[in-house]
């Protein structure tokens, strides 16, 4: 920034000088300083230091302390806050998650040009759970949520190409949704705990109609229990068509 900042300043500077100089240069042309050329030149002067003038009153106020690396450093400062504060939930979610008899490990990945923060979240031997989360002030937002096989090698803003984790991405919208409203600042902890309870996905029945297959729709066809809900902090696994 510093130096389009006086790459920029000399440019205008150089602009109005040769102007000035080419109105004394056309009146020793003519072997005399004629007063009208030498007014002439006076006004283009004065025009130039205008110039001047406004441009640096333009950049101090959009690009205030650019030149010093103050807001680079600021931005970067809460930039790298941000993903701390994330990073720290994971890491405490990580620790309770070492007591779970199945695995369940949280990648996460670099947010080089973004303020958001993006992870992966792989569920035992079953999926891949890919989100972009946007920190606020009072709970983080998820911008992307998109469930794949555990052998797929696609990124957030594809889709599986997989039924069962194209639905279950569908269902986990709402789920978002449901655990924003009602943890709060607590949601991501609570989300990472929805995610895992999908480790049986192709082991448990439904809770309600006892069945493992069932036919969600024309599309979909027959599915394994899709949706988890809660009862009591307890998981469940059931149908969508079955709560």
């Amino acid at each position: 920034m510093t130096n389009a900042f006086f790459k920029e300043k000399t440019l205008i500077g150089s602009f109005f000088n040769t102007v000035a100089f080419r109105v004394i240069e056309e009146a020793e042309v003519n072997g005399e300083l004629q007063e009208n050329l030498i007014e002439k030149y006076a006004v283009i002067s004065t025009q130039g230091k205008r110039a001047h003038s406004t441009f640096l009153d333009e950049l101090k106020k959009n690009f205030r302390g650019l030149d010093k690396n103050e807001d680079i450093h600021r931005l970067k400062k809460q930039k790298s806050e941000t993903k701390r504060s994330i990073q720290s939930v994971i890491d405490t979610w990580t620790e309770k998650a070492k007591t779970f008899p199945f695995k369940v490990l949280v990648t996460v990945l670099e947010q080089s040009q973004s303020s958001t923060v993006g992870f992966t979240v792989t569920v035992s031997n079953i999926m891949n759970v890919k989100l972009v989360v946007k920190p606020g002030a009072t709970t983080n937002e998820v911008q992307r949520i998109v469930m794949f096989g555990i052998d797929e090698k696609k990124n957030a803003w594809e889709d599986s190409s997989y039924l069962v984790f194209q639905r279950i991405s569908q269902l986990a919208i709402g789920a978002v949704d449901y655990i924003n409203r009602t943890k709060g600042e607590d949601s991501l902890e609570y989300l990472l705990d929805w995610l895992a309870s999908y480790n049986d996905l192709y082991s448990a029945v439904c809770h309600r109609c006892q069945k493992h297959l069932y036919l969600d729709s024309q599309y979909f066809k027959l599915l394994p229990p899709t949706l988890r809900v809660y009862d009591q902090a307890k998981s469940y696994a059931t149908h969508p068509q079955c709560v």
